[in-house]
């Protein structure tokens, strides 16, 4: 948990709903199409056209798909290129600054700090806040904590307590509740205790 090396690489990091929130504002309202399930892209270098669910289609100069990593746009345009299990989970969470002591607050809010294990990897930043201030008291950290996984703890991993097994991530409030102690417990063994 000692600090053993610090590089200054001034970098801006962000969380996703604040960069979503600006590019939205920016962005033509009538130009952007939500709450639709994609189905079908026609990929036509003149006048691409995408198709939805509930039977309508649209066509634009350009289609962006920002539908995940197991995006149905990509799926569609480039088949051969499939999502493979890397092992690894990343765990990732998000804790309000009010929640962590003052000392933990200014010493790693203006750092990108990286915790490297013997199998792992734990990343942590200050992000903004749930209501986009980056004022200081008001942000958010951030972390991802890169964990492996055999296939069949992966599997256990995404069913949640009814039996039902999600096959590309889990929602957040379907993990079961022994994973998340699993973490609790993993991260006061495994991490140092300012991260833990």
């Amino acid at each position: 948990g000692e600090e053993i090396c610090h590089y200054s690489y001034p970098q801006i990091l962000t969380s996703w709903g604040l960069l979503y929130k600006r590019l939205l504002s920016i962005f033509p309202e009538k130009l952007y199409i939500k709450g639709k399930d994609v189905v079908d892209v026609r990929d036509d270098p003149i006048r691409p056209e995408i198709f939805f669910s509930d039977g309508s289609s649209d066509s634009a100069d350009l289609i962006v798909g920002c539908d995940g990593y197991w995006s149905s746009i990509r799926s569609k345009c480039a088949p051969e290129a499939i999502p493979k299990y890397a092992g690894y989970v990343a765990w990732r969470g998000l804790i309000p600054e009010n929640m962590v002591t003052q000392s933990f607050a200014k010493e790693f809010g203006p750092l990108h700090a990286f915790y490297l294990g013997d199998s792992h990897q734990f990343v942590h930043f200050a992000v903004a806040g749930s209501d986009d201030s980056i004022d200081i008291g008001a942000r958010r950290f951030s972390f991802l904590w890169y964990v492996p996984f055999t296939n069949s703890q992966l599997k256990d991993l995404l069913t949640d307590s009814d039996g039902v097994v999600y096959s590309n991530g889990i929602p957040p409030s379907k993990i079961q509740v022994k994973h998340i102690d699993k973490l609790k417990n993993d991260a006061r063994e495994i991490l140092p205790d300012i991260f833990s």
